[in-house]
């Protein structure tokens, strides 16, 4: 049996580190399906689990939304409700957390009650004032504004009870508040030190060497179960095929974020399990509808895009066969709220889409440029598939590429003629999943990148934030879907799978469908 290095930490970090900051979930039912323990291996109390990540978090207290910030977050900091899932479901069903009750007492106010004995890793009980604090916070942070720019204010009124009050009629604001990004923050701790995180999760955090690993120990003072292991490292390893390696030979015990190539050489692996997971995320090619004089304006010539471009065929030559098309919308097939057969998926049909071309006047085609953002290694190969396809209809293609923040301002003032992106249906809810992508008042940096302008859209989105009918909600977002189908602002690529590459001496590990993991139910094998 090979055993774990043991990761020494440098004496001279045994401090907290300062850095800049910016403005857990438990799963204790969760099923063992990480890892695959040896024979005659051990289950062991405590260790320290050593997990990979692909960037480092670019904040520490709930200001940024990026993915491997969301990993640090959901050990660190806890939501008022849980969005429930397991090996087998993604349905991310809110279920009380710190809140254990609440009463939605009109479509703009909600009553909340916190559960007692919850403390925060500093020792100060969980108060509603932090409640408060933590969310008129989130309120006012660009970054979170997807799922809480809804929030007014809080009203406290004990330390256990409280009302959140919105500043519009929002039914999904239960499936809002189990977003990572809506964490509870000690207000004391923060107003002390704003760069040291303290929340009451499974892990507390100890300190950070700079582009090198982040170190957290457990909470023995956790109000539900305590974490199984001693300590969690998250590890910096920025490629992806390293991530594998180091997960064979047991330097790590997860890999996060393997990326298609290294899919062949981690299912040979007879040292670690490659596990895959059905996500709720999905890739598209948006379009450009208000540059003036574009062809993209013109729905013949999107439906002619999506007609050209073989799917199935990217999918194989760039994910390496990993994820599926998406099935006519704009949405994950495993998200609870898809409908099967809703709209049916065009598929490639070359034929077509040259028909639609000549039918919209472009049968000699025309210039333009297709944009990813830098350093994402899927997506210039991505571009180069659709701009191999596209050639074919006679539409030349410039392929370029740009660092986030600029992808993201020039997107976000429709600079570009079409651009790669992806969207995750985080909250489990259809408002997320939707409102910020196509709603006009999300036009430009707000997520609606493609200048789609309906009124008719932006009233059924509107009522689908006030109907509280499940039936006539569902019915209020397939009009949506079948409407969006009809404007077509974005080719429909795919639904991505989530890869992690687990040793064979960990055990209890669950992929979350969106990529927030926890690892307070993940035990080591000796």
């Amino acid at each position: 049996m090979k055993a774990f290095k043991k990761f020494l930490l440098p004496a001279a970090l045994v401090g907290v580190l300062a850095f800049a900051a910016a403005c857990g979930n438990r799963d204790d039912d969760a099923p063992a399906t990480g890892g695959g323990a040896p024979a005659g291996a051990t289950r062991i109390e405590g260790g320290d689990l050593q997990v990979s990540l692909m960037s480092m978090p670019v904040s520490f207290n709930l200001s940024r939304n990026d993915n491997a910030s969301a990993q640090f977050a959901k050990q660190v900091f806890e939501t008022l409700v849980h969005l429930d899932y397991s090996a087998t479901d993604s349905s991310l069903t809110p279920i009380p957390h710190l809140a254990y009750d609440w009463t939605i007492v009109d479509p703009q106010t909600v009553n909340m009650t916190l559960r007692s004995g919850v403390y925060f890793h500093n020792g100060l009980p969980l108060r509603a004032s932090d409640v408060k604090f933590s969310l008129e916070r989130a309120a006012v942070c660009p970054e979170a504004s997807v799922v809480s720019n809804m929030i007014e204010s809080v009203t406290v009124h004990n330390d256990l009870e409280f009302t959140i009050h919105l500043n519009i009629p929002f039914v999904p604001i239960i499936n809002n508040l189990g977003h990572v990004i809506m964490g509870i923050i000690s207000e004391e701790s923060y107003r002390e030190n704003p760069a040291h995180p303290v929340g009451t999760g499974p892990f507390v955090f100890e300190y950070i060497q700079t582009d090198d690993y982040v170190f957290l120990t457990r909470n023995d003072n956790y109000w539900g179960t305590p974490a199984i292991v001693d300590t969690l490292t998250f590890r910096l390893i920025p490629d992806s095929n390293i991530r594998v390696i180091e997960a064979d030979a047991g330097n790590i015990h997860i890999s996060l974020d393997i990326q298609p190539p290294q899919i062949r050489p981690a299912e040979a692996s007879t040292t670690a399990t490659l596990m895959r997971r059905d996500g709720l995320a999905m890739n598209y090619a948006g379009f450009n509808l208000v540059r003036e004089g574009t062809p993209f304006a013109d729905p013949r010539v999107r439906r002619a895009v999506n007609y050209a471009v073989d799917v199935e065929a990217m999918i194989d030559a760039v994910f390496e066969g990993a994820g599926r098309p998406l099935q006519g919308v704009p949405l994950s097939d495993v998200n609870r709220d898809f409908t099967p057969g809703l709209v049916p998926p065009m598929g490639f049909n070359l034929e077509r889409a040259r028909e639609l071309m000549a039918e919209a006047g472009y049968a000699d085609g025309f210039d333009a440029t297709i944009w990813y953002n830098i350093p994402n290694v899927a997506r210039p190969a991505m571009a180069e598939v659709i701009a191999a396809a596209l050639r074919q209809i006679n539409i030349n293609v410039t392929i370029e590429g740009f660092e986030w923040e600029t992808y993201l301002d020039r997107t976000g003032n429709f600079e570009h003629d079409m651009f790669l992106l992806g969207w995750v249906s985080v909250v489990g809810d259809l408002d997320y999943a939707l409102h910020p992508l196509f709603h006009s008042s999300n036009f430009g940096p707000g997520g609606n990148r493609f200048g789609l302008q309906s009124d008719q859209l932006d009233d059924l989105l509107d009522r689908g934030r006030v109907e509280t009918d499940p039936a006539v909600r569902s019915q209020i977002y397939a009009d949506a879907m079948i409407l969006l189908d009809e404007y077509l602002p974005m080719l429909l690529l795919n639904q991505t799978e989530l890869m992690v590459h687990v040793n064979n001496h960990v055990g209890g590990f669950v992929i979350h469908p969106a990529g927030h993991n926890s690892f307070a139910r993940v035990w080591l094998y000796e």
